[in-house]
């Protein structure tokens, strides 16, 4: 039986089991009974040494083989890890060089346009130089000119207060004296000289309104024009300046139209220059409109920001185009202006209500349409 597990070790030893060969060896060996079989112990000992000198040569290699894949595997590791390193290198130099002809480019680019900007620069600084020089020449010349305008101006002013003066102290006498001749030819009953009284008086009373208008333009000019602000009704100057401004109203056969409230509060401003707009107005609608109608409005408006004296003057008269407005407020404008011209006066009238309507803080506008008569607008602070 022992025998029959040593053959089987041979063929299990011959196919290469060499741990099956083995078991099966030491089992036959156990069983092993008589002399004969003796021999094949010895045998079979010799195998079982022989397969552990196998199995020990085995193992060796085994591990020798091991190692030497673990080296291999290490090897290559490295290898592998060397080439990834020589790529990254190589990968960042590349970059580096790139960033390099970037920066260069850019630099070229760069320096370029630093070239031309500061040609640009030295260019446009070169023209404001001569600019600068022309415009110093300039406000040199301006200054001259000015300065001259000034003492124009000033010698104006001198020679207008002086002459103003000189006529108005002989115009007075002339206005009360035909005043006395006046009354005492309507007291006698001599008609024959009244007309030409009451032209007399007429004539001088206007030369001395053009006098006084061109010595108010001299002081606003000068700035000598002071303002003077006091408590007034303003329905009493209304009807003051509309006594006044009746006759030349009517003498053209206009009619007056007044819309003014009687309980209009206390107004506080300069009366005597509210007084001279509005008589001004008045003046200037009479001038210009004849066998027509003329309105007189006179409102209180409150805004957000302020409380308004708002007085209209419109008429029906000739009216004015465009481009007459635009030169109304000029000093000595006149709408006509040839030597033939049907319409009396300085044209100082409006150029002095504007201005005075500035010096009390308002303003003064015009609607008018050649043909189909003019409305003038003044707005003035109640307080």
């Amino acid at each position: 039986m022992g025998q029959g597990h040593i053959y089987a070790g041979q063929a299990l030893l011959m196919l290469g089991r060499l741990q099956e060969a083995q078991a099966t060896l030491l089992v036959g060996l156990a069983l092993v009974q008589d002399a004969a079989v003796r021999e094949m112990e010895v045998e079979a000992h010799q195998l079982l040494a022989k397969v552990c000198e196998e199995q020990e040569d085995f193992a060796a290699a085994l591990h020798h083989y091991r190692q030497h894949i673990a080296l291999k595997e290490l090897l290559v590791a490295e290898k592998h890890s060397i080439l990834v390193m020589e790529m990254q290198t190589r990968y960042e130099v590349e970059r580096q060089e790139r960033q390099a002809e970037i920066y260069r480019l850019k630099t070229e680019e760069l320096e370029d346009l630093v070239a031309a900007r500061t040609a640009d620069l030295a260019a446009t600084n070169a023209r404001l130089h001569r600019e600068l020089e022309e415009h110093h020449r300039t406000a040199v010349q301006l200054i001259e000119a000015r300065d001259r305008a000034e003492e124009a101006s000033r010698a104006k002013s001198a020679f207008l207060t002086n002459v103003s003066h000189e006529l108005r102290t002989p115009l007075n006498a002339i206005i009360g004296y035909s005043e006395l001749v006046l009354d005492e030819a309507q007291e006698l009953g001599h008609a024959e000289y009244t007309d030409d009284l009451g032209r007399i008086l007429w004539s001088a009373r206007h030369l001395l309104g053009i006098i006084n208008d061109i010595l108010d333009l001299a002081k606003i000019e000068a700035g000598k024009l002071d303002v003077r602000r006091g408590e007034f009704q303003i329905s009493a100057v209304i009807q003051v300046i509309t006594m006044a401004a009746r006759p030349l109203i009517e003498r053209r056969n206009n009619q007056l139209v007044v819309e003014c409230p009687a309980d209009l509060p206390i107004l506080y401003s300069d009366e005597q220059k509210v007084r001279q707009i509005l008589l001004n107005l008045l003046s200037n609608a009479a001038k210009f409109t004849q066998n027509g109608l003329i309105r007189l409005t006179v409102a209180r408006e409150e805004t957000a920001e302020q409380v308004w004296l708002v007085c209209t003057v419109a008429d029906t008269g000739i009216g004015m185009s465009a481009a007459e407005q635009e030169r109304l407020f000029q000093p000595f404008t006149q709408l006509d202006a040839s030597p033939s011209r049907l319409y009396e006066g300085t044209g100082l009238g409006l150029t002095i209500s504007r201005h005075f309507c500035h010096m009390l803080g308002g303003h003064i506008g015009v609607n008018s349409q050649a043909g189909h008569g003019s409305v003038f607008t003044v707005h003035l602070p109640w307080v």
